[in-house]
């Protein structure tokens, strides 16, 4: 390796670029912080530190969950970026396509169409978009807000339910839909105005910003610097980097899990005690589906097997970030394992906050896909006892399926229109 900590190519490969091996990447993985390694390398001076870094985690990816009931839970990460109209937003959008090691393509909003973008119907016969084309792992689409509402509902149904549903005359089909989408557009008004909330200025359909993984703001007059001692890599070297790493699925480790779940419970209690409601909207599974897929692309970048609580550490600081910008838990500040043992900043006196219930997963997964079933049998939603008694017909205790409805509630998956009635968020 030389002075910079990158290693000498072993020649070119059949593409004509330069060519590293398994050991190369294995000697920086062990020498170097590729985070920040490869978000420098993606570095432009008009773009703040969050979104480099949150990029950074889409390139690499996360693995999906396997669930025991219903669908696997994605690990493609869906991003949204809100910035002031004089950042040089074009050209970073491309420089993430040229570094991306997956198949790409760069749309511009102000001319795609919904068929452009999800594929056209003729003769019976589907001709797939970008966003339902197999062959393309990353959609970048710029001007995002210059799209019709009926475009942004279906990127929304898109990400909510990665499958795409057709309902015309000769063509009635639901057709999956793999990759990663990042969304791309100027503040509603241009630029970034210091008397108007930033969720006001944010010029996306409000669904969709709830659904993607994190909304990232581009405040040129406010941007972080990336705050690092470390040097940029070759794109050859970062392209390759990320496609060996994103072969890696790291096991979510129960220390790991067990901060997400704190982080999660701290910011939906500090949501539940504050006086206003959040301009932003903030669910608890969200929340928590988001922190694991950051943090095992994390470890994806460390080129590990299980998740630590660096990966955990760090990721959380990130979207601790985002939400004190959004006006989410303004005086959560950034993570530390103090904060979530007292509700307050580290050493600080208060009362211990109720912890994250200490349930099974298989229990929340059967309780909330009970809950999803019943909710359409009835109108208000599903009566508790039916959910108690469905549950007890699975062998779960009247104990265990109580417990797992309260988990629901605080990670966000269900919730009461009214008393001991639950609908699925």
């Amino acid at each position: 390796m030389d002075d910079n900590g990158i290693p000498p190519s072993s020649g070119e490969n059949t593409s004509g670029t330069e060519s590293y091996s398994v050991d190369d990447f294995e000697r920086l993985a062990s020498t170097t912080d590729m985070y920040d390694r490869i978000a420098l390398t993606l570095q432009r001076s008009d773009i703040d530190a969050t979104v480099l870094r949150a990029v950074t985690l889409q390139l690499a990816g996360a693995p999906p969950r396997p669930q025991k009931l219903g669908k696997d839970v994605r690990g493609d990460i869906h991003l949204a970026i809100v910035s002031d109209a004089s950042a040089t937003l074009s050209r970073f959008l491309s420089a993430v396509t040229d570094l991306a090691p997956q198949s790409t393509i760069h749309l511009n909003g102000t001319n795609s169409s919904l068929a452009g973008i999800v594929g056209n119907v003729s003769g019976g016969a589907l001709t797939p978009g970008p966003l339902l084309d197999s062959d393309i792992d990353l959609t970048v689409i710029e001007h995002f807000g210059s799209t019709r509402s009926k475009t942004q509902n279906a990127i929304q149904q898109i990400i909510d339910t990665s499958q795409y549903s057709f309902a015309k005359s000769n063509y009635h089909e639901t057709v999956g839909a793999p990759g990663s989408i990042l969304l791309a557009t100027h503040a509603k008004y241009g630029e970034f105005d210091d008397y108007v909330s930033i969720p006001d200025q944010i010029d996306l359909e409000p669904a969709l910003s709830s659904s993607v993984d994190l909304v990232l703001i581009n405040w040129v007059r406010y941007r972080d610097e990336l705050d690092t001692d470390e040097d940029p890599l070759p794109v050859a070297l970062t392209r390759q980097y990320l496609e060996y790493a994103r072969t890696i699925d790291p096991e979510l480790s129960d220390g790991t899990r067990n901060e997400i779940r704190e982080y999660t419970q701290t910011i939906l209690e500090r949501l539940a005690e504050s006086d206003d409601a959040p301009e932003f909207p903030v669910t608890g599974q969200r929340l928590y589906d988001t922190l694991v897929r950051f943090t095992q692309a994390h470890a994806r970048l460390r080129l590990a097997d299980v998740t630590s609580h660096s990966d955990a550490a760090r990721t959380i600081d990130l979207v601790d970030t985002v939400l004190r910008t959004l006006g989410v838990a303004p005086d959560a500040g950034s993570f530390d394992g103090e904060l979530i043992k007292t509700g307050g900043d580290s050493g600080a006196s208060g009362s211990t906050v109720a912890e994250f219930p200490d349930v099974p997963d298989e229990h929340i997964d059967q309780v909330t896909e009970t809950v999803g079933r019943l909710q359409s049998e009835f109108e208000d939603g599903a009566p508790e006892a039916e959910v108690i008694s469905q549950c007890q017909q699975s062998g779960l205790s009247s104990a265990a399926i109580e417990s797992a409805l309260d988990a629901c509630k605080i990670r966000g998956a269900v919730y009461e229109p009214r008393v001991d009635v639950y609908r699925t968020t």
